[in-house]
């Protein structure tokens, strides 16, 4: 560490430090991956930082920044101790092998974070005929991670100590599950959604109140409820829920006889248009690939993976100040950017004909500080750039100030009319910066 730190003081101090500074600079992440640090691995990450700290007052950027830099212009790493091998095993970082002969991993399937029933297993759910068919039609597309319940029984929740009639008010009863997922969700992260089934969907919308939105981007519930008879956690559920207008679909079987149909209706009234399937044929119970509805549920989770149904091209783009066009260029790696402007905003226009379900948007590829700056966004739909005061203009959803730091895409649903041709993401309050990587509309 010491001599990685002494070369990097010499080069920061014999005039290329300023260099590294000012031109423009490859984003944190993807300069780590380029080492072949998996960004699952925050131990390493924060170890790696860690090594640039102490020569910040050679360079005015951020830690994050300097960072990038340096891994920019080829210098090789040197992890602690206990660093590396043992948090990130295989990595060409641990094995000291510098770019570029260390090829970037390959993108990971997105993932699906599956919450069994009370009293079930991970590994029973996983064997579950109904998951098992899911697993079948989507397991090339997407990775289904099973989490273990982490109390006594198997359970996510457990019952009130004085039986269900005597609803428990403690807002925390569930703690031991929420810290648990919240440690798998950083462990094995990110997740493109979340699956529940019976208790596991119960504990799914609790999950949802206490993490950032944004940390999944659809939810998946099967015979699931509102935990009523914890009033302390349903009170957090109603309080949290739309959930950032989280895209989700809630089934439920016409014969299930452990979960009624009003009590799944009720939990799918948490969400803002939540794609509701009832089968006909349906217990308590995944359907499996013998349902009429199970195409239904695999359709969901693909056109969600797609983008949540067809694209709409954008005819025109404008900003409150500067160039729009970089955000719906179709290239990730551009972005649009309105400097220290009040309510700064980012409009574009869809086909006259076409109403907009849903839109999606991309943060900038950047260091977590530069992400969080659209903490706080909100999307609008109207008739005209800019456009969030007229009768018809409607606010899709936000402000978003819990979204967690990343590059989405971060979706919210819509379902626009035709005369609401204009999508329009802003940034309330004074002297914001907007940074828009993608901004895409979908009917």
């Amino acid at each position: 560490i010491i001599s990685t730190l002494l070369v990097l003081l010499v080069v920061f101090t014999t005039g290329t430090s300023e260099p590294l500074c000012t031109d423009p600079i490859v984003s944190y992440l993807s300069s780590l991956a380029t080492y072949g640090i998996p960004t699952d691995c925050p131990n390493a990450l924060d170890a790696v930082g860690g090594l640039f700290g102490g020569i910040k007052t050679f360079c005015r950027t951020s830690r994050d920044e300097l960072l990038a830099a340096a891994l920019g212009n080829g210098f090789t790493l040197e992890l602690p101790p206990g660093i590396g091998a043992n948090v990130c095993p295989g990595t060409c970082a641990a094995k000291g092998v510098p770019a570029p002969e260390c090829a970037p991993p390959s993108p990971a399937e997105p993932k699906i974070l599956c919450l069994s029933g009370g009293g079930q297993s991970a590994a029973s759910f996983a064997n579950d005929a109904g998951m098992q068919a899911l697993t079948t039609s989507l397991g090339s597309t997407f990775e289904f991670v099973y989490a273990e319940p982490p109390e006594e029984y198997a359970l996510w929740i457990r019952d009130p100590p004085g039986g269900k009639g005597e609803p428990t008010t403690d807002a925390n009863w569930a703690s031991t599950s929420v810290n648990f997922l919240n440690e798998l969700i950083l462990s094995h992260g990110p997740f493109f959604g979340i699956l529940g089934y019976s208790q596991g969907s119960a504990m799914s919308i609790l999950l949802l109140a206490h993490v950032p939105i944004g940390t999944f981007q659809v939810a998946m519930l099967f015979c699931g409820y509102i935990p009523t008879t914890h009033s302390g956690l349903s009170n957090l559920v109603t309080t949290a829920s739309p959930f950032g207008d989280i895209h989700a679909l809630v089934w439920m079987g016409a014969n299930d006889a452990t979960i009624s149909n009003a009590m799944t209706t009720e939990q799918a009234s948490m969400f803002t248009s939540p794609t509701v399937v009832v089968s006909a044929n349906g217990g308590h119970a995944v359907p499996d690939d013998s349902d009429p509805t199970f195409t239904s549920i695999v359709s969901f989770l693909q056109n969600a993976e797609q983008g949540l149904g067809t694209p709409l091209p954008f005819e025109k783009a404008k900003a409150s100040r500067g160039r729009a066009r970089a955000a719906v260029d179709g290239d990730v790696g551009t972005f649009m950017k309105v400097k220290r402007a009040n309510t700064p905003w980012f409009s574009a226009r869809v086909p006259s004909g076409t109403a907009i379900s849903s839109v999606s948007v991309h943060n900038r590829d950047c260091s977590r500080r530069c992400q969080r700056k659209l903490r706080g966004y909100e999307v609008w739909i109207g008739t005209s750039k800019g456009d969030i005061s007229s009768n018809q203009a409607h606010k899709c959803g936000g402000p978003y100030t819990n979204l967690n730091t990343g590059v989405g895409p971060f979706i919210t649903n819509c379902n626009g009319t035709t005369a609401q041709r204009w999508v329009t993401v802003l940034l309330p309050g004074p002297s914001q910066t907007l940074l828009l990587a993608e901004v895409h509309a979908f009917e």
